[in-house]
């Protein structure tokens, strides 16, 4: 029969680029050597491609942080002091 002859037909998946993508990168690029025998690093010559979304438009410069009040940063020192104490009060007494 000359279908049982045949070769079976390739198959092939949406995934495929990726899977090809991290097969390559299995294998890493290198840069050469140094005179000590290290290798070299090759910037972004390992990268797999799409695993980084690139930026959309020109960079924007980051949102500056939104201030924290003094007495919130005291009120949260001090519920760490009393949980540390209280811990501390907990633990069996060792004797020296």
């Amino acid at each position: 029969d000359p279908a049982d002859s045949a070769e079976p037909a390739a198959w092939s998946s949406p995934a495929d680029t990726g899977w090809q993508a991290a097969q390559a990168a299995s294998v890493p690029a290198l840069g050469g050597t140094t005179t000590s025998g290290l290798p070299k690093r090759t910037p972004k010559a390992n990268l797999v491609p799409g695993s980084v979304n690139p930026a959309p438009g020109p960079l924007q410069p980051p949102q500056p942080a939104v201030p924290i009040s003094a007495e919130r940063v005291r009120s949260r020192m001090s519920s760490f002091q009393q949980g540390v104490r209280k811990a501390r009060n907990e633990l069996p007494k060792r004797e020296s």
